[in-house]
């Protein structure tokens, strides 16, 4: 905000979480996927900052749901939408709220 950065990447600290539904998603007969995977890194830059600052203030990884993330759950997935972005700006309710 102070115009110290012009940008900043980040986000590899969600890999366990992905990590996690792939493996319950492996366990529960969805394949592992061809390819390999590699972090989703999010930009944050000087036009979207307000938005990572508003989300990161209040900001409870337990509030995720990740079984919307999951194929084994959600049959339509055709793949993986994993990142920063994916939890950001599909999020429909106050990160605040308590964990399902």
């Amino acid at each position: 905000k102070t115009g110290d950065f012009t940008a900043t990447v980040g986000g590899h600290f969600m890999d366990g979480g992905w990590a996690m539904v792939m493996l319950y998603d492996y366990h529960n007969g969805i394949p592992l996927p061809s390819s390999s995977y590699s972090s989703n890194f999010s930009s944050v830059t000087e036009d979207n900052i307000g938005t990572f600052q508003q989300f990161f203030t209040n900001f409870d990884p337990r509030t995720i749901d990740f079984r919307t993330f999951s194929r084994a759950i959600n049959k339509d997935l055709i793949g993986y939408s994993f990142g920063l972005d994916s939890i950001l700006y599909s999020k429909d309710e106050p990160v605040s709220e308590e964990p399902r």
